[in-house]
């Protein structure tokens, strides 16, 4: 290590609000940048919309980069990327997900040889079998698989050919701070923006509205709750392909009013403090950033026993079998008939959170690039003096921040994730 700031180019395969983009967009705008010089690449621009967390991070003061592959076939951009890695000089190129991943393991060769971190986000159920023999067959070539779970790391290692001696676990992390704010002033307008009466109990989830996040297993659990607690009221915050099955299935079940989906929320934090009772009845998982945000809002939590979340949930809630609607059913009835269990565990869940802060992942990660760095001691890395000549703009495609690659001064502090839900 000469003292040069380390580059880090963070790649991912897009850009839409989801959990493995969250976890680029705080490493991002978090890094301390008198030891990183981090910037953001993703492959692909979903139906030709860059999605949200571009312009997040331009904002916040991150170079990002949009290759805009236009399919998994679209070799035509292989160059552009060679030449914008060549230019970016990496000491790490981290990618997150499947296709990132690949890319990121088969373009080093071509782009100066950085060290290359891929990491696994979820325990995929799927039947992908084309995609875990790629994996297999490229996994050797990480320096080191991150995952983000003991549960995606036993994944990582049993199907997807990640050798022991080379996984990482380095948990997900959320900034905790908007969760402690909301006052009771606040939670109380999230209530009355949702219908809810006065007195009524409210049980909230809060996800991507798709089949691995079990929403439907919850919709058909509520019946049952409503036998015991009549003016109860559920309500599902975000968006997603299962909105119109999940209108049915409600419409089919007789719900009316008890039920709501609540879409896309700007106010994340005001509506988990708002709840009474969360549910997380995901049917696979791989960390679960959702849980400890409703953790760090004091709620008393339901989960189903999926991968990760028992590891996040500990024993600061209720766990119950994955797409078991009458195990769920049972255990929300049992917390909204006792608001002193709900206490009891509000205040297990805000001290379990602790163990997820966004701070704690970043400095894991700080850690690790500097590690594996070392470690390579006899990579040709360019002079401190050499990467303050660069300067020369590249054609990258960027569709947000700018393609030139002058280092850029500290950003503001970063806007709080709580305020982008997206499908967690």
């Amino acid at each position: 290590m000469t003292g040069e700031r380390l580059r880090v180019v963070l790649m991912i395969t897009e850009l839409r609000p989801a959990g493995a983009e969250r976890v680029v967009f705080e490493l991002a705008t978090r890094l301390d940048r008198r030891r990183f010089d981090p910037c953001v690449l993703a492959l692909w621009s979903f139906a030709g919309e860059d999605g949200s967390f571009a312009p997040a991070l331009a904002r916040a003061g991150v170079r990002v980069h949009m290759l805009r592959v236009r399919s998994k076939l679209d070799l035509s951009r292989v160059p552009r990327l060679v030449r914008l890695l060549r230019s970016l000089e990496p000491h790490v190129l981290h990618a997150h997900l499947f296709h990132a991943n690949l890319v990121a393991r088969l373009v080093a060769p071509l782009a100066g040889r950085p060290a290359v971190v891929s990491t696994h986000h979820v325990v995929e159920l799927r039947r992908l079998g084309p995609r875990f023999f790629l994996d297999r067959a490229t996994a050797p070539l990480d320096d080191v698989t991150v995952a983000v779970s003991r549960a995606v790391g036993r994944f990582a290692c049993e199907t997807c050919g990640v050798r022991p001696d080379r996984l990482r676990v380095v948990e997900d992390g959320v900034d905790l701070s908007p969760f402690r704010r909301v006052d009771a002033s606040e939670a109380a307008r999230a209530r009355e923006s949702l219908g809810v009466e006065p007195g009524a109990l409210l049980v909230g989830a809060l996800g991507r509205l798709d089949p691995q996040k079990g929403h439907s297993d919850l919709v058909r659990a509520w019946p049952r709750v409503r036998e015991a607690h009549p003016r109860a009221v559920l309500a599902i915050a975000g968006e997603g392909p299962e909105r119109r099955s999940l209108e049915r299935l409600a419409s089919d079940l007789g719900l009316g009013r008890s039920f709501v989906l609540a879409g896309h929320r700007s106010d994340v934090p005001r509506f988990l403090a708002a709840l009474d009772v969360f549910a997380m009845p995901s049917r696979w998982e791989g960390f679960g950033l959702a849980l400890v945000e409703a953790l760090a809002s004091g709620k008393a939590c339901v989960a189903s026993s999926a991968d990760s979340l028992p590891e996040v949930l500990g024993d600061a809630g209720v766990l119950v079998p994955p797409q078991n609607s009458e195990a769920l059913a049972r255990a929300i009835v049992s917390l909204l008939s006792s608001e002193g269990e709900r206490t009891r565990l509000g205040a297990l869940a805000r001290a379990r959170a602790e163990l997820f802060s966004v701070e704690r992942m970043v400095s894991a990660y700080e850690s690790l690039y500097e590690e594996i760095v070392r470690a390579r001691p006899n990579r040709a890395r360019q002079s401190a003096s050499a990467s303050a000549a660069r300067g020369a703009s590249v054609e990258a495609g960027t569709g947000a921040g700018s393609s030139s690659h002058e280092l850029p001064p500290p950003p503001p502090p970063p806007p709080p994730m709580g305020t982008l839900e997206g499908a967690l």
